[in-house]
């Protein structure tokens, strides 16, 4: 038997025209197995089971942040369903997809991910994959499990906060962050560093230090605790709270080259479905829940949509507050100390520029208008905001206030 006899293995009696079938019917089908290989290791699947692997599972509501087309990730989970490799649930009236026979598939399909991939799944994704599939009736674990992946996609999404542990230094190693790296990790990551000790351990208190955060992103525009409080205020532990991000605050001391934090992390991102939320916690007056007395100097409302994911990315980039008070308020002079907090001054004009959506200022400017609109008449007071923003300003702020809506 020839060459291309041995190769195909077909008898040399059968014509030309079907020896060129038969190798043809071969190439195509090793361009099928290859193709099927591949559909793992790039492309939309790629990403969704890299997703998994890092956060335990993917949200639905998160999908509209993640590169491409969304259509196609819902077509592709369905077909993943169909192949076995995920289950698709609905929990507190929200979808969610996971992986499942997790050590078959790996094999199978998530073999060629990196290295890093199966322990860090096992360490901190399997805890999450259990809640979003609990049952509990009122839904507390599930609901934290969707959380916890809607910051993952919203994070991934922008394409320049590290998440996946391919792209980003383990605090546990000995590597230092660079002071221009852009990276999120969460509150497991931080506890699991063995840093600090986060169990409190005396005669009188005996616990384990909780947080309702879900994780911490370091930047050059900021370092910033991460909450994500839903459709409501989240029931808010000042204490613990506190006592978290002064861990956070030494964490970044130790890992972040030429990063250095007195006391506690002063910022926090928070998170909510909408701008409503925000204003229940601007004008919470119960300490149980949150509100802006969080202990935190400055607190960022970040809606969960298109505005917020955009307002996310902004507050990655170095002065980025800097740069947006000189858009918003050219002609303003800047802060200066006074009986009210404010961005910016011009003659008796007095403006808070909200396109920050820092609420902690935006409460002090309201509170400070009020002490004193009886008493300095003469001066005219303007709160700046994008559109987005502008109902929820208008609902808070108090009459003698102008508002000025920006494109």
């Amino acid at each position: 038997m020839d060459a291309v006899n041995e190769e195909y293995g077909y008898s040399p009696d059968i014509g030309d025209e079907y020896k060129q079938l038969i190798k043809e019917g071969d190439r195509r089908r090793k361009r099928t197995e290859k193709g099927r290989r591949k559909r793992y290791e790039q492309g939309y699947r790629n990403t969704l089971i890299k997703l998994m692997l890092t956060s335990g599972g993917i949200a639905y509501s998160g999908l509209k942040f993640l590169p491409g087309n969304k259509r196609m990730y819902l077509r592709k989970l369905k077909i993943l369903e169909r192949e076995g490799v995920v289950e698709i649930l609905r929990r507190n009236k929200k979808e969610i997809a996971r992986l499942v026979n997790f050590e078959e598939n790996y094999e199978k399909y998530i073999s060629h991910m990196p290295i890093g991939y199966y322990g860090y799944y096992l360490q901190h994704g399997k805890p999450t994959h259990k809640n979003l599939g609990s049952k509990e009736k009122n839904c507390t674990r599930s609901d934290r499990g969707i959380k916890h992946c809607e910051i993952y996609e919203m994070m991934y999404g922008t394409g320049i906060i590290k998440i996946l542990p391919e792209d980003k230094t383990e605090l546990s190693s000995t590597e230092s962050l660079r002071s221009n790296s852009i990276c999120y990790y969460t509150i497991n990551e931080m506890r699991e560093c063995q840093l600090f000790d986060f169990h409190i351990n005396n005669e009188k208190d005996k616990r384990t230090i909780g947080s309702r955060a879900f994780g911490m992103l370091i930047s050059p525009g900021g370092i910033y605790a991460v909450y994500n409080t839903g459709k409501a205020a989240m029931i808010w532990q000042k204490s613990s709270e506190g006592q978290m991000a002064y861990y956070m605050a030494q964490i970044v001391t130790k890992k972040c080259e030429g990063s250095r934090i007195s006391g506690a992390v002063k910022n926090c991102i928070i998170i909510g479905y909408d701008m409503n939320v925000f204003e229940n916690i601007l004008n919470n007056g119960l300490a149980i829940y949150l509100n802006t007395d969080s202990g935190y100097d400055n607190m960022y409302a970040v809606p969960y949509t298109e505005d917020g994911f955009k307002m996310l990315l902004r507050m990655t980039q170095s002065e980025w507050e800097e740069t947006l008070n000189e858009e918003i308020l050219p002609d303003y002079e800047r802060n200066k100390k006074g009986s009210i907090v404010y961005d910016g001054i011009k003659e008796n004009v007095i403006a808070l520029n909200f396109c920050t959506g820092n609420i902690s200022r935006l409460k002090k400017f309201i509170t400070g208008v009020q002490w004193v609109c009886n008493t300095q008449a003469d001066r005219h007071y303007e709160i700046f905001c994008y559109s987005y923003q502008e109902e929820f300003i208008r609902h808070v702020a108090p009459n003698p206030i102008e508002i000025h809506v920006v494109d």
